[in-house]
């Protein structure tokens, strides 16, 4: 399933991550459309509720990107330390 999935994604031009998500989204949009009609006070109240929810799922994806990119950086740096150390062994 999963190459499956990386290949559909691909497809579209996104991650797996993201091709997920949206068939996510979509999926609930049609349970929502089962729902029953909410009054127009429940309704503003809850678009409200989802806004803040995405939102803060959105600083989160952000912060793992950034953790990432902060783990990358640092196994970078321990690479380039190892690799300056081993020339200067080299050169003596």
């Amino acid at each position: 399933m999963w190459v499956e999935l990386e290949i559909a994604a691909a497809r579209t031009g996104v991650s797996v991550a993201q091709y997920v998500r949206e068939a996510a989204r979509a999926r609930l949009g049609e349970e929502r459309q089962k729902l029953p009609a909410l009054a127009p006070e429940d309704v503003v109240r809850e678009i409200e509720r989802r806004n803040v929810v995405e939102h803060s799922f959105e600083h989160v994806e952000d912060s793992a990107a950034l953790w990432e990119q902060g783990r990358l950086a640092r196994e970078r740096a321990k690479l380039l330390r190892a690799e300056s150390e081993s020339r200067r062994k080299h050169a003596r």
